[in-house]
């Protein structure tokens, strides 16, 4: 193999190379983001830990609730 094989094949392996590169740092660049840097991922978390615990409030508040009513 001659010296200047490797620049054809670099030549014809460069969208190979920068087509998933760039696909890459765009899906980084493009992720969504919220006004306090969190990734949507993150809010989504912080949502659904927020359900969960207003869930036990609102069931400790029923059973107190259904307790008096008994009374």
């Amino acid at each position: 193999m001659q010296p200047y094989d490797w620049a054809i094949v670099l030549y014809y392996a460069w969208p190979i190379i920068l087509i998933p590169a760039g696909w890459l740092v765009l899906g980084r660049l493009c992720r969504e983001r919220a006004a306090s840097g969190a990734s949507m991922i993150e809010l989504r978390e912080q949502h659904l830990a927020e359900t969960y615990r207003m869930s036990a409030v609102m069931e400790r508040i029923a059973a107190v609730l259904e307790k008096n009513r008994g009374k």
